[in-house]
């Protein structure tokens, strides 16, 4: 790693160009890999009474949880968008960062297990830089336009605010197929529950995701479970 650093000549001139950065972004080819490579990391586990593809034909659907229209939830660890939120929440919240390589900070929890949920200020950043990029629910409508397609949160990814859940089942009740999303935050520091800084003490679902799963999976209805993780879950239904 040193040699290629001496041999980049970073240790003289160790700053980015900004300029040709922006000729290297964004391309066409890296966007077409990037996409190919999306594609190729969804791992199907169950494909019970062939639920998928989904039918064109389909009236109604409800798409749920903390991750259903989130463009954050899309951005692994070490990606740009999880930096923009770390770096934008720290601003949002009047810690700025003070120290050269100062990555972590801390939030008042209004209740236990509370990490620091996405503004909709740093989601329009990401996708302001990230225009090719949908949500889930997003992209369900435009792929299904003449469905109805609903929207409902739910739950938050962490901590015991469930103030939401009692919607997203009516929601799901509602609904011919029901897309449910779950799965942490990955990220650094207090914007996430598993990532740099952040070390997981099991392997549950945060917060009441499995609670909610549950419930869910009571309405039986039809339904897709889409768990959007870096590290392993474990869930029973």
């Amino acid at each position: 790693m040193l040699t290629q650093k001496f041999e980049l000549g970073l240790f003289e001139n160790p700053y980015p160009d900004v300029q040709k950065l922006k000729t290297h972004l964004h391309l066409k080819t890296t966007d077409e890999l990037n996409e190919k490579i999306a594609a190729e990391s969804f791992i199907l586990l169950k494909n019970e009474n062939k639920t998928l593809p989904l039918s064109k034909k389909m009236k109604k659907i409800a798409v749920i949880g903390p991750h259903a229209d989130n463009i954050r939830s899309l951005f692994g660890t070490f990606s740009y968008p999880v930096a923009l939120d770390m770096f934008m929440s720290r601003e949002e919240d009047g810690q700025g960062v003070e120290e050269p390589g100062l990555i972590i900070y801390d939030i008042e929890q209004k209740y236990t297990g509370e990490v620091r949920e996405v503004s909709p200020r740093v989601n329009r950043k990401i996708q302001e830089e990230f225009p090719n990029s949908r949500t889930l629910y997003a992209a369900l409508q435009e792929y299904l336009p003449e469905a109805e397609v609903i929207y409902a949160q739910g739950i938050n990814c962490a901590g015991e605010n469930i103030g939401g859940m009692e919607e997203a089942l009516r929601a799901a009740a509602q609904a011919d197929v029901v897309l449910l999303t779950i799965g942490g935050k990955n990220g650094w520091g207090a914007t996430s529950t598993v990532g740099e800084g952040v070390d997981s003490t099991n392997i549950d679902l945060p917060g009441h995701q499995e609670e909610f799963a549950r419930k869910v999976y009571n309405l039986h209805k039809k339904r897709l479970l889409f768990i959007m993780m870096e590290d392993l879950s474990r869930m029973s239904l």
